[in-house]
């Protein structure tokens, strides 16, 4: 287990502490408020999406959830070094922390009931049999993961402009396409269900120097929520078709 310190060093007036900020975190709770309270920090400072809504309100389970985290100033920083926190740059920080919520969306893959669709639980292929994949969604997984072009849709085994008509609504993917999007992209197939486009809604984006230093929160990605009903009727499997029908 280890605690890391970033070098994200934002500038903001927090109370009467008018300082550069980094992010002290870890790879448990457990270690990080053991380590906090070496260094002098209270408890109450401890920045939690999900129970204290802080830096911003977060859903249970999702991406941001797990960007729980202390704030330290310059001084406290050097002092967590000193005491044995690891160094990271900020991009380190976000792989870190990406790498957090891949392991606790492995481990909710394995407890859920396992199906014959590839591994994914059953509740997950049923979502996708009645449509409610999110175009949203699948662009929002393609931007975060920065994956553009005539690779995208050879992985996931189509022919441009196919992906691009997914993320339009105007293509529903098959079953096997959505898993080969999801190991394309590293996001679980339930991803990509509706019921999960509010961990993708928003986020913020953090600027260390000139106009706008700071963190701020941004939207979401644009697009359709859902695909029409038409469309997902003319993808053979999913119980619009008309041969499932039949």
């Amino acid at each position: 287990m280890t605690v890391y310190v970033d070098d994200v060093r934002i500038r903001a007036t927090v109370g009467r502490h008018d300082a550069v900020w980094s992010h002290l975190f870890a790879d448990t709770q457990d270690e990080l408020h053991a380590f906090a309270a070496r260094l002098g920090l209270r408890r109450s400072w401890f920045q939690d999406p999900v129970k204290s809504g802080k830096p911003f309100k977060a859903r249970p389970g999702s991406r941001a959830s797990h960007n729980w985290h202390y704030d330290v100033t310059e001084g406290k920083r050097c002092q967590a070094v000193a005491l044995g926190a690891v160094e990271v740059s900020w991009r380190e920080a976000v792989a870190i922390i990406d790498a957090r919520y891949s392991r606790a969306q492995t481990d909710a893959d394995a407890a859920a009931e396992p199906g014959v669709n590839g591994g994914e639980d059953v509740t997950t292929f049923e979502a996708w049999r009645e449509g409610r994949v999110s175009p949203r969604a699948i662009t929002a997984a393609l931007d975060i993961r920065q994956l553009y072009g005539p690779e995208v849709d050879r992985a996931c085994g189509v022919e441009e402009p196919a992906v691009d008509q997914w993320e339009a609504g105007q293509l529903y993917p098959s079953w096997e396409q959505l898993q080969a999007l999801a190991r394309l992209t590293g996001f679980p197939v339930r991803f990509f269900t509706r019921g999960y486009v509010g961990e993708v809604s928003s986020g913020f984006v953090c600027r260390r120097s000139g106009r706008g230093r700071g963190c701020q929160q941004i939207e979401g990605p644009k697009g359709p929520r859902e695909f029409p009903q038409e469309v997902v009727a003319a993808t053979d499997g999913t119980s619009r078709h008309p041969l499932t029908l039949w």
